[in-house]
């Protein structure tokens, strides 16, 4: 009897013990890292976002501490892919579409499809830009902050010339040559004209491209002389052609322009309604928005995404992080913080589009929105944007028809990609 009484009692302590052991505080597991360096820990706009998420993400994680660590853009690229070419990468990485592809074509990404899964979230629970980081039906990343561009203007520099806002490329000629001023030097409307960064020049005349056509390169093959990127092409060398927007500024100073309201209207994301009513808070309430007026209804984003290494040394915890980016209350947050749009439909709150209606337009654009990097070449975008670009600067300043450009540049990416994909 005591015997039998005896197994009871060690039995119940077993069971005991295993229910403790089951669950125990979450504190007192191993204590883990994120590192996750970026140059968003440099960006107050970031920063904002971020540290009130890590904060509450560690509360619930008492075991996981997220290191944050600030490395400039200027080298955050090139120290980012050494990494991951050397198996040593962060737990947590940031491509941008110019990133995105190269990073999935060579591996260097854990699949994030079953976590996502596994939370309820598929690709339709995204906007389209998503579809970048998608590769035989796996998910490697997910967008973070999508920057839509769309046509930003100052409505009192419309109303006094007596304008409407453009809404076909006839009524966007008439306006940006009323609109031009030679006395006063201003401009209806501003892209890039003159040489400079190969990608920051593709980067500024995309919206005008997409406003018409697919792009230069639609699924890895080259678009470039199809009639409608002709037209795009033909439009912009009419611009300069007759002096209609700055010539030989780069996006910096134009963009300045616009705050100083000597240029009319640009093809930009949100962020810069902000940009420039910090610098000049007169301009605020001038500023509206509206669809590019271009026949396709189309335009472009610039996508940042969040994805987790597949050498990183704390996946389970990174991906874990990304999810927490992805709850309702953090996404409406990252339009607050940024002016970019978030990853899923329907979470930009009514509260901030209450406050901010002229927000309404650029969350209209989004789901007609594609990113902007050349389509399906993966880790060649950096030559096709050399290709494309040093044809368009040839256009601009040796006077190449629009045409001829479209057939030259059309040749050029045929047989780059019949090499390289």
């Amino acid at each position: 009897m005591k015997s039998s009484l005896m197994v009871i009692v060690l039995g119940l302590f077993v069971l005991a013990g295993a229910f403790a052991a089951g669950t125990q505080d979450s504190s007192t597991e191993q204590p883990i890292e994120i590192n996750y360096p970026s140059h968003y820990w440099g960006e107050s706009t970031h920063v904002g976002f971020f540290t009130p998420l890590v904060a509450e993400f560690e509360a619930e994680n008492p075991n996981i501490t997220v290191v944050g660590s600030n490395v400039p853009l200027s080298v955050y690229w090139d120290k980012t892919f050494a990494e991951l070419m050397a198996g040593t990468p962060a737990d947590i990485v940031n491509p941008f579409d110019t990133q995105i592809g190269q990073y999935v074509e060579a591996g260097f990404l854990e699949p994030l499809t079953p976590h996502l899964t596994a939370a309820g979230y598929g690709l339709d629970s995204f906007y389209p830009v998503i579809n970048a980081a998608v590769r035989d039906g796996e998910i490697y990343a997910i967008p973070y902050g999508i920057n839509t561009r769309v046509y930003m203007y100052n409505e009192e520099m419309f109303r006094s010339a007596g304008l409407s806002i453009p809404r076909t490329v006839e009524e966007f000629r008439l306006a940006v040559e009323r609109l031009r001023n030679t006395q006063t030097q201003t401009y209806g409307f501003a892209t890039m004209a003159t040489s400079a960064a190969p990608d920051m020049t593709y980067l500024e005349i995309m919206p005008t491209i997409a406003g018409f056509s697919r792009g230069f390169v639609v699924d890895g093959k080259a678009n470039a002389n199809s009639p409608e990127t002709v037209a795009a092409l033909q439009l912009l060398k009419d611009l300069y052609d007759g002096r209609l927007i700055p010539i030989g500024q780069d996006f910096q100073v134009y963009r300045s322009m616009f705050t100083e309201e000597k240029v009319a209207s640009l093809t930009i994301g949100a962020f810069m309604r902000n940009v420039a009513s910090n610098a000049n808070p007169a301009i605020r309430d001038k500023i509206a928005v509206a669809p590019l007026p271009f026949p396709s209804g189309n335009t472009i984003s610039v996508n940042n995404y969040l994805a987790v290494p597949k050498d990183a040394q704390n996946k389970e915890a990174a991906v874990k992080f990304l999810l927490k980016v992805l709850e309702d209350k953090w996404q409406g947050t990252i339009t607050q913080f940024t002016g970019a749009i978030p990853a899923r439909p329907g979470t930009v709150s009514s509260e901030f589009l209450a406050q901010n209606p002229w927000f309404q337009g650029v969350l209209d654009a989004t789901p007609s929105a594609f990113p902007y990097a050349p389509d399906g070449v993966g880790k060649h975008a950096p030559e096709v944007i050399q290709i494309i670009v040093r044809h368009y600067e040839a256009m601009l300043f040796n006077n190449v028809s629009a045409q001829a450009t479209g057939d030259n540049m059309q040749k050029e990416l045929e047989e780059f990609l019949s090499r390289n994909l």
